[in-house]
């Protein structure tokens, strides 16, 4: 079994091309999910790695 994560930071019109994507590569198997965070939610996460960039340090244009 193999789990992966991937954090976005991306317009609308790029998620749905990326959800059109997967869905090709996708069999009946697979579970995969997005997760949209509200700027609220993205202020009150934890980031226990100090030395990384900070991703969510501007307000994301999908968020809005």
């Amino acid at each position: 079994m193999n789990f992966s994560v991937f954090e976005l930071d991306i317009k609308k019109h790029k998620l749905d091309e990326l959800i059109k994507s997967i869905k090709e590569f996708c069999d009946k198997n697979d579970s995969v999910r997005i997760y949209a965070f509200s700027t609220d939610t993205i202020e009150k996460s934890y980031d226990l790695n100090s030395n990384r960039p900070k991703p969510f340090e501007k307000k994301s244009s999908y968020v809005n």
